[in-house]
């Protein structure tokens, strides 16, 4: 399998990407993005992209079997709305049109839970058009991950974000029934969802909320 993650550094992207390379049948990995981790691996090939329009139809990987989608940011790391909008929305669809053209046959995307391109919430409906313009594109197969607040350790500290992360782990038990498409999840288990969905995903198009995320 050839596979090929944007958003590799990020919470749910390392891991995917550790993932990756102790997959047996993954046999090449390509990292796109910015920095190079320096991950010891045979199988990893790192493509430095600046995102720019001009570098990313520079991005001619033939035949690539997936592509998974986990970048993104948050308006507090960027707060001007054009800069935000170019990270989750112009980033991963342009390179998932730009890797469709040279047959790429899957993706699968890293959204958020309430994504709605008719939203009024701007990071919603950023989400929701990005969500609807790789749908367009037509892959064989898309699945498309929705999850609400993730836990687990990230690597920048985040003082809201960790207060809102401690609170939902007390509170975690306390959703179920109608609630539980609101309960927090790890990123490790939305990691384990994406793979999921590349080895049993039957549908051309699924959305997977974040109820089904933790159910898989």
């Amino acid at each position: 399998m050839k596979a090929a993650v944007i958003g590799y550094s990020g919470q749910i992207g390392e891991i995917l990407t550790q993932s990756l390379i102790d997959l047996t049948i993954c046999d090449t990995l390509y990292l796109i993005g910015r920095k190079n981790l320096g991950l010891e691996s045979k199988k990893i090939s790192f493509i430095k992209t600046d995102f720019s329009e001009e570098s990313i139809q520079q991005l001619k990987l033939e035949d690539l079997d997936v592509l998974y989608i986990c970048i993104g940011t948050t308006q507090k790391k960027t707060p001007n709305r054009e800069e935000y909008f170019f990270v989750d929305y112009h980033i991963p669809t342009k390179i998932a049109e730009q890797l469709k053209k040279y047959h790429c046959k899957k993706v699968f995307v890293v959204s958020a839970l309430g994504a709605d391109s008719s939203a009024t919430n701007f990071y919603l409906n950023t989400k929701g058009k990005m969500e609807e313009k790789i749908i367009s594109l037509n892959f064989d197969v898309c699945g498309i991950a929705r999850p609400s607040l993730l836990l687990g350790n990230r690597k920048e500290f985040r003082l809201g974000e960790f207060i809102a992360k401690s609170i939902f782990k007390i509170i975690n038990p306390l959703f179920f029934g109608s609630l539980k498409k609101y309960k927090g999840i790890e990123a490790s288990q939305v990691a384990k969802s994406l793979e999921w969905m590349n080895e049993n995903q039957k549908e051309k198009v699924r959305i997977f909320q974040n109820q089904e995320l933790l159910d898989l």
